[in-house]
């Protein structure tokens, strides 16, 4: 029988190596133990409710996070037992996406349709899937009083369907989405269909024609019809899509039908995004600009050699060790898209070299010739191919990342 009890026993499950410098938990088993235990005595209380929430506006809007441990747990575990009463399995994107480079790769014809849900979190009423939540006799008590809780939260209240930031969002979503999702995959001639978060790929082995009326989202959702995106592939010539491309973006990568003769099948060239390449030029300004603010130079290093760097994120009892960075991120990229990362590393270098503009004025005069060249050497192309892992403790990667918050 699944254990749904918030308790100090399931709370180690979920603990992670972050958590015992963010809390300050101790230095071992006892005193991580004695810690959740507290948690365990709060939430277990007929008075607990969930305290403020950290609020941190992003580029797609406000993000919140639980600001103490009591409440961290609380909705993890919470989380955690309505994933596993309900089945839910979040779409792992590098699971799905070494799938689409191999169905695009192995050419012949095919019809691909592409949609993006406007404002996901945001539209979904929360009445509705709580309710989707509540009406099962799966779930404990307990659960629900801590999910009702929740959501009379004045932080929760205040804003518009679910909120952005918490794993319980993207499952509670994922509920809401599975009749539809369902639907989908049962579409006349849908070989490959594809859902992450908001973003919708599908592939056809016959032409769907206008699909779009048969995709009835559920309740309060809607597509943005700019980003929607039809293609077809045939057997040989060149491939153009509905915006007048030739190529298809999707979670960070661009998927490039190259042809060179319309007697000639494309050749597919995967790359990194256009808006992900913009991304991490941002990043590496931002660098740059706090660095004329603080003086730090050894945060500007890190944070320079953390782009150009891969590092561990924890393990996983199928998979083992787990690994973020500028390799594992870019996994599909092809030798014939390495100039990518290259141009990235040019602008790294351009950057750090400038002696005008905004940046540049402020920049050249703090650098010391030594220091220039330092920092010349950190590589996104290097941190590519040759894989590179470095350790970045916690507390310093949160420094590190500090500045990128809203990017």
């Amino acid at each position: 029988m699944l254990n749904q009890h918030f308790s100090s026993k399931n709370f180690m499950r979920l603990l992670t190596r972050q958590d015992i410098f963010r809390y300050d938990m101790g230095t071992g088993t006892d005193d991580y133990r004695a810690k959740l235990t507290t948690v365990e005595e709060t939430i277990g209380k007929d008075s607990y409710a969930f305290s403020s929430f950290k609020r941190k506006k992003m580029t797609h809007g406000e993000v919140i996070s639980p600001a103490c441990i009591v409440d961290d747990f609380a909705l993890r575990k919470l989380n955690d037992n309505i994933k596993r009463v309900f089945s839910i399995k979040t779409t792992d994107r590098n699971s799905i996406l070494p799938q689409i480079k191999v169905l695009l790769n192995e050419g012949g014809e095919f019809w691909l349709r592409k949609y993006d849900i406007a404002k996901f979190f945001e539209s979904i009423p929360v009445g509705k899937v709580l309710d989707l939540v509540r009406n099962d006799y799966r779930l404990s008590y307990e659960s629900k009083k801590i999910l009702n809780n929740l959501f009379c939260n004045p932080t929760i209240t205040k804003s518009a369907g679910l909120p952005r930031g918490i794993s319980l969002s993207s499952t509670l979503s994922e509920l809401y989405m599975r009749e539809f999702d369902a639907f989908c995959r049962k579409l006349p001639n849908c070989y490959f269909y594809t859902r992450y978060v908001d973003d919708i790929f599908m592939l056809f082995h016959e032409d769907p024609g206008d699909i779009t009326p048969k995709l009835i989202l559920p309740d309060g959702l809607f597509f943005q019809p700019i980003k929607t995106l039809e293609l077809h592939h045939q057997h040989k010539g060149p491939v153009k899509t509905s915006d007048g491309g030739s190529s298809v973006t999707y979670l960070g990568y661009e998927f490039d039908f190259k042809s060179n003769s319309k007697d000639k099948a494309t050749k597919l060239q995967v790359g990194i995004a256009s808006k992900k390449i913009k991304k991490i030029k941002t990043r590496i300004m931002l660098a740059l600009f706090d660095y004329c603010q603080t003086k730090n130079y050894l945060l500007l290093k890190s944070r320079l050699t953390f782009l150009a760097s891969n590092y561990n994120i924890g393990k996983d009892s199928a998979r083992g060790k787990l690994y973020a960075g500028v390799h594992f991120n870019h996994l599909l990229v092809d030798k014939e898209r390495y100039g990518d990362l290259t141009d990235i590393d040019s602008f790294l270098r351009k950057a750090i070299c400038s002696a005008k503009g905004s940046l540049g004025r402020k920049l050249s005069p703090l650098l010391s010739a030594p220091e220039r060249r330092e920092l010349m050497k950190i590589s996104l192309m290097q941190g590519f191919q040759k894989q590179i892992v470095r350790a970045f403790a916690p507390d310093h990667l949160l420094e590190i990342k500090r500045i990128w918050a809203h990017v």
